[in-house]
This record gives structure tokens, C-alpha cells and sequence, in this order.
């Protein structure tokens, strides 16, 4: 007990002690031992001493809430109290030690200013460092873009001369409209690097970001990591796809479905999200022997066009984008449909014709869906369009459902 009395804690902190009748063995003020605390009421008249030993003889330990009438440094006023205690059987007495609510509020408070005050210009220079990297690969992209386009309408040019050329009247078209999908899908790689970009940007801002933090865990760096790695390789791709997309010699090869709509999945899905549409999946495990990148590019066309249209839509309104992918007899049948209210039906009929679009001049060239419905064709299959209307989650809705039919060959 004399060893006890002299123990002191974070500043008045002390080790109280009552035997089993209440009477005080140890206590800050020496004027306390021997006398009865089971008689000490608080504010309330309740005897919180005595409460507080009937608590510890019947949890053996634990922590017990009370209001405190003194303090340590001689005041003398009511104040909220935690105080661990604990039983000692063998002597039937109680032992504890407690802190202030109010004291353990000013600790937290003044931690937290310091905290404050310690990261805020860290995150000051993180946000001023985070911006110029993102406005420098903007810019960068923005000129990588206009360069493309620049050659683009170069290409375009030679594309006219070598039109002139052509003889028979069926192969000019062919022609004109093979060589204005390419020279517009050379376009798109200057639209469609922007995303990539930006993602690769935001994801060496973000990495370096809670690098700063000290919050990068292993799965946050990885999953920073494959994003850029993932927008990079598309960047090469969407170059090396484009490149080839009338080479006769391309070779077709075995692949998984569920594999191409999980790398649309990667490549667009955040136009979906920024867009509050929801796509709602139900795709089969089906391998295809076919050339990947040509279906990959179709399907992002289609749901590209269908984002357009869901994106006119208010932004409280629901959106949905249904995808399907099934097995038809000897046909992959892949079916994609909105409730964007469908196609007017003066129109519907021309979506496949070359340079016919319903879109300004900035944003559409006609030349997308006329482009898919070729690689279709060029596959052996089918690609239809019609407006429906259909249930879902007792709602009716109408818009419009692209059907691909893609012939499964057998190795």
C-alpha cells in the first residue's frame, strides 16, 4: 500500500484501493484513508463508490463510468470519470485508476490541431504538384491529338487523288468508304488516347499522392500500377489494331468472351460512371476463334453510341445499358440494348450508311457503326439493329438493341 500511494501518473494520475466494507487503503488525499468511501454520494445522491465496487466484485475487471467530486489538483467540482477496476479476490479488495472525459477531449483536440497543422502543407503541395502534372499531360495530349488529326487530314487528301483513280464504279465506293474508315478511325486514336492519358496521369498523381500520406498500401500500388500498365498497353494496341484493320494477312485466334467485355470493362467503363448508367451483364463462357481486337472495337463503338444517347438523359433519370452474350446454334449471338428511347424510325435504316450521323461535326463522323457492321461481315456474321420495348424490375422501357451474330468455328 505505501508503494501504491506514491505511484503518480500523467501528471495527477493515482492507484485508489477500498477493502471490502468501502474504507480507503490508498488515495491521493491522505486525509481519505481509513475513512468510508461506500458513504461518498455524487452530484445525483447516488453512491457511486460503493456502485463502483459492486461492479468490479461482480465483473472481476472492467471499465466503469461515474461522476467524479474532487480532482487530484485540489478542485472540487463534478466532473465525468472513467476508472478501470479490478477485484483482488484473495483480499476482497478493488483497485483502480482513472481519466477525466473532459481531459481526454483537450488531449484529442490539441493531437488533432497538430495533426492538422503538421499535414496541411504537405497536402497543399500535393494538390499544387498534382495539378501541373495533370495540366501538362493534358496539354501534351491535347498537341499528341491535334498532330494525328493533322496528318489525318493529310491522309484524307491522298485518299481523295487515289479515289479519282479508281475505274469501276461499285469498287470506288468500296474504296472511299474502306479508306474514310480508316482515315476516321485514325481520328478516333487521337479522342481515344485522351482517357488513357488522363488515367495514367490520375494514377501516378494518386500513387504519388498517398505515397506522400504514407497510405499506399501493396494492393493500392499494384492495382495504380496495372491501371497505367493496362492504359498503356491499350494506347499500343489501339495503334497496332488500327494499323492492321485491312491487312488481309491478320490471323485469327482463340479467345474467351468473358475476356473482351472484362478489357471493355478496364478501357471505358469510367464514361459509364461519370454518366450514372448502370450495365447490367450476363455473359456466357464462350471461347470464339476470331480476330479479338476487330470484335473488341465493334462492341465498344455500339456502347459507345449508347452512352451518348443515355447521357442526354437527366442525371437523376435511370440509365441502363443490358449486355448479352450467348450461345445461338452455331453462332455467338451478343445482344446490346438501352432504354434511351430508341432510334427514330426515319432513321433507323440509314445507321449503317457511310458518313450518316445524327451527331454535330466535332463529335460524329458516320463512319462508326457503318465500320462495325464491315468487320461483322467480314466475319461471317450479322449485325441488326431495332428498336424494343422491354420490363425490367416491373418498369417499362424503350430503346434500341444491336444483335451480333458471330459464326463459332470449331478448331
Amino acid at each position: 500500500l505505501k508503494k501504491i500511494n506514491k505511484i503518480r501518473f500523467s501528471d495527477y494520475g493515482y492507484i485508489f484501493v477500498f477493502d471490502n466494507k468501502g474504507t480507503y487503503l490508498s488515495h491521493f488525499k491522505e486525509e481519505k484513508l481509513g475513512t468510508n468511501g461506500f458513504e461518498v454520494k455524487d452530484s445525483k445522491g447516488n453512491f457511486f463508490i460503493k456502485e463502483l465496487s459492486d461492479y468490479a466484485k461482480e465483473n472481476q475487471e472492467g471499465f466503469f463510468s461515474y461522476v467524479a467530486t474532487s480532482k487530484p489538483n485540489g478542485k472540487t467540482e463534478n466532473r465525468e470519470k472513467i476508472s478501470f477496476v479490478i477485484h483482488f479476490e484473495k483480499w476482497d479488495w478493488v483497485l483502480g485508476a482513472g481519466f477525466y472525459i473532459k481531459e481526454l477531449r483537450e488531449v484529442i483536440e490539441k493531437k488533432e490541431q497538430q495533426l492538422k497543422d503538421t499535414y496541411q502543407d504537405t497536402i497543399n503541395r500535393i494538390i499544387f504538384i498534382s495539378l501541373i502534372i495533370t495540366l501538362l499531360l493534358l496539354v501534351l495530349s491535347y498537341y499528341a491529338s491535334e498532330m494525328i488529326a493533322n496528318k489525318f487530314r493529310i491522309y484524307k487528301q491522298a485518299i481523295k487523288k487515289e479515289v479519282k483513280k479508281t475505274i469501276e464504279k461499285d469498287k470506288l465506293l468500296v474504296q472511299q468508304s474502306r479508306l474514310a474508315t480508316m482515315g476516321e478511325m485514325i481520328s478516333n486514336i487521337a479522342h481515344q488516347w485522351r482517357q488513357p492519358l488522363s488515367v495514367i496521369s490520375t494514377a501516378s498523381t494518386g500513387a504519388k499522392m498517398q505515397k506522400e500520406m504514407d497510405t499506399l498500401d501493396n494492393k493500392s500500388f499494384n492495382d495504380l500500377m496495372d491501371l497505367i500498365n493496362n492504359s498503356s498497353q491499350y494506347l499500343s494496341e489501339t495503334i497496332e489494331d488500327f494499323r492492321n484493320f485491312f491487312n488481309p494477312s491478320k490471323l485469327k485466334k482463340k479467345f474467351n468472351i468473358k475476356d473482351v467485355f472484362e478489357k471493355i470493362t478496364r478501357l471505358i467503363s469510367f464514361q459509364f460512371k461519370n454518366n450514372n448508367i448502370e450495365i447490367i451483364s450476363d455473359i456466357d463462357d464462350i471461347e470464339i476463334i476470331e480476330q479479338e481486337n476487330e470484335l473488341l472495337q465493334v462492341l465498344i463503338n455500339i456502347l459507345k453510341n449508347a452512352k451518348d444517347e443515355l447521357a442526354k438523359k437527366e442525371y437523376s433519370e435511370k440509365k441502363l445499358i443490358f449486355i448479352s452474350a450467348k450461345r445461338a446454334n452455331n453462332y455467338l449471338k451478343i445482344e446490346i440494348k438501352d432504354n434511351a428511347g430508341g432510334i427514330p424510325i426515319e432513321i433507323i435504316d440509314k445507321v449503317f450508311d457511310p458518313y450518316f450521323t445524327t451527331k454535330d461535326n466535332l463529335t460524329g463522323t458516320g463512319i462508326g457503326l457503318y465500320m462495325s457492321k464491315e468487320i461483322i461481315e467480314k466475319m461471317n456474321g450479322k449485325l441488326i439493329v431495332e428498336n424494343i420495348k422491354f420490363k425490367f424490375d416491373e418498369i417499362e422501357y424503350k430503346g434500341a438493341k444491336f444483335s451480333i451474330f458471330v459464326p463459332l468455328i470449331e478448331e
